[in-house]
């Protein structure tokens, strides 16, 4: 499935469901979020960087919720908040 989303980016970033459909991407409204952050975090991979989910998981608080972390040399880090943009 991340394989489509990727192909398909643009069309995710834009939070175009009927175009993702046409495309044969079946989603949800609901799931438009997790998808686009799914879709992020593997063509983060793919370029070798190291998106880490612990470190997410670790800092993340009820209020204050990063999407994606990249671990970087040295203890750094990149914070990274996903959206879409609707039209």
């Amino acid at each position: 499935m991340n394989d489509r989303l990727i192909e398909n980016y643009h069309l995710l970033a834009c939070h175009d469901l009927q175009g993702l459909q046409s495309a044969g991407v079946d989603i949800e409204e609901a799931d438009f979020g997790v998808k686009l952050e799914e879709a992020i975090r593997s063509i983060l991979e793919q370029l070798g960087m190291t998106v880490d989910e612990d470190l997410r998981k670790d800092i993340n608080t009820v209020k204050d919720k990063a999407n994606i972390i990249i671990s970087l040399e040295n203890d750094d880090v990149i914070v990274g908040e996903t959206k879409s943009l609707k039209n």
